[in-house]
């Protein structure tokens, strides 16, 4: 086989690899907020969920939220509105599944932050992205928690300030949830890049069209070598 003919077909393989690989959008979509894009007014800084490890004075208080892609999403940053009490200024945020409308234990991602705004105070937001590819599946139910990172570790989820409401899932334990159904949430969002299973016709046709021409070429390649 002539070095012509085989650089061809080195394409035709590149060709059909990305025909056969996800697309995604370069542009990141939001997938869940309740920001409010008043930059005056993102949170409000007066109230929250507390977030606090055992030897504080509320005992050890770990808060969830729930949210849910309306489509299939490559996770590119999530958002929250977390305002520092005292203690160590660390906490445990956890990208979690969702096991019967409570937070199951499978961990999808986790990062550790510190706070940079004061509760009481607006409107930093503390921000984290995927430690890999973390791939959201439209229509299932998502979990983030916020847990202290320190026994004295306390802070307050900040509410939004748009009306969203929903459910919020608190532990005390670290292992069974009580559920608060039709409460104000805490605010935060979810970003992500859409991700389609199949290319979109117009990618597919101009691909089937690259390749048979390739085809073509390798055939007048291969009767000019011979």
């Amino acid at each position: 086989m002539s070095r012509f003919t085989r650089t061809l077909l080195c394409l035709a393989a590149l060709l059909v690899s990305v025909a056969a690989a996800p697309l995604s959008s370069m542009a990141a979509s939001i997938i869940y907020s309740d920001l409010n894009s008043d930059p005056a007014n993102v949170y409000s800084s007066g109230v929250g969920y507390t977030v606090s490890g055992s030897s504080t004075q509320l005992g050890l208080v770990i808060s969830a939220l729930p949210f849910t892609p309306g489509a299939n999403y490559d996770l590119s940053q999530i958002d929250v509105a977390l305002g520092y009490v005292s203690g160590t200024n660390s906490f445990m945020l956890s990208l979690v599944n969702d096991n019967g409308g409570r937070p199951g234990t499978t961990v999808l991602d986790s990062w550790t932050v510190s706070t940079t705004a004061n509760l009481g105070t607006c409107c930093a937001l503390d921000t984290v992205t995927p430690n890999g590819t973390d791939v959201l599946l439209g229509g299932v139910q998502y979990w983030l928690v916020a847990a202290p990172g320190a026994a004295d570790s306390w802070a307050g989820w900040n509410w939004n300030t748009t009306g969203a409401r929903g459910t919020v899932a608190q532990s005390t334990d670290g292992i069974s949830w009580g559920l608060f159904p039709n409460t104000t949430l805490g605010a935060f969002d979810v970003l992500g890049n859409s991700v389609t299973a199949t290319p979109e016709p117009s990618t597919a046709k101009l691909l089937g069209t690259a390749l048979a021409a390739m085809l073509v070429l390798v055939h007048f390649g291969s009767r000019r070598s011979s």
